[in-house]
């Protein structure tokens, strides 16, 4: 604890000091400065309209303010980050020997309660699965792929690494390899298998031949056509795998 008297003799005289730190030193941004005001300021108007000193505050004085916050409908996350906030005031406090003690030491954060995952709307996921046109070789594989997506619950990033060989249509399962090297089996049902084996008689033969077969005026060494094999010919899904999964978009798996 440093030697002396406090710098300051309030606890709202030691928040300006505490943002003016965070904000010089920290390189804390207008908008966070702003946010730790209001949390902090929050805790300490209401200890002084309780007429208790918030420099001689407890855990259970806390506790009970985090309480009114519940019961007044804040939400979780909200109650979590302020709690760290405040927190992190009072041993800054402790720092600049206002007081002798961590206050708030062993306030534990808020439990965030467990989401349930989202799902799809049955209509939206016909639609999607629907979307792909069965007439055309990239639209069986795309079907394909929507299906084992869904069907297997697999991530992006293992759809477009699938290996031919490691898929068993007889079983209806595709040993995957995921993230850390760890190694599982998915299963998936009639929809996907159909789906995969339509794909690998009349969609990927053509894909794979469009891929190697150069075209006039795009055979140099920088065009895609010139390099059929950015991605391995063993793959199920071929070189624009990965594109057509994430419709352009990044690998979220």
């Amino acid at each position: 604890m440093p030697s002396g008297s406090p710098a300051h003799k309030t606890a709202e005289a030691f928040l300006d000091a505490y943002l003016r730190e965070l904000s010089a030193v920290g390189n804390r941004s207008a908008y966070t400065i702003r946010n730790y005001r209001t949390d902090i300021g929050s805790f300490l108007a209401w200890c002084r309209e309780r007429k208790l000193e918030p420099l001689e505050t407890n855990r259970g004085t806390f506790r009970e303010y985090l309480g009114e916050l519940k019961d007044g409908g804040m939400v979780p996350a909200s109650i979590t980050r302020r709690t760290s906030t405040v927190h992190g005031f009072y041993k800054y406090l402790l720092q600049e020997g206002a007081t002798e003690r961590d206050l708030l030491y062993g306030v534990a954060l808020p439990k965030r309660p467990k989401r349930l995952p989202k799902v799809l709307d049955p209509a939206v996921l016909d639609a999607l699965l629907s979307a792909p046109d069965p007439e055309k070789p990239a639209g069986l594989r795309d079907r394909a792929m929507l299906e084992l997506l869904y069907g297997g619950g697999l991530r992006i990033s293992e759809l477009v690494g699938l290996d031919v060989k490691q898929v068993d249509l007889g079983e209806g399962s595709a040993i995957i390899h995921g993230k850390g090297a760890k190694e599982r089996v998915a299963l998936f049902g009639e929809p996907a298998m159909q789906a995969l084996e339509r794909y690998l008689e009349a969609g990927r033969p053509h894909l794979l031949a469009d891929q190697t077969t150069p075209r006039p005026g795009r055979s140099g060494p920088g065009s895609a056509v010139s390099q059929p094999l950015r991605r391995p010919p063993h793959r199920a899904f071929g070189a624009n795998a990965h594109q057509a999964a994430c419709g352009g978009g990044r690998d979220r798996g």
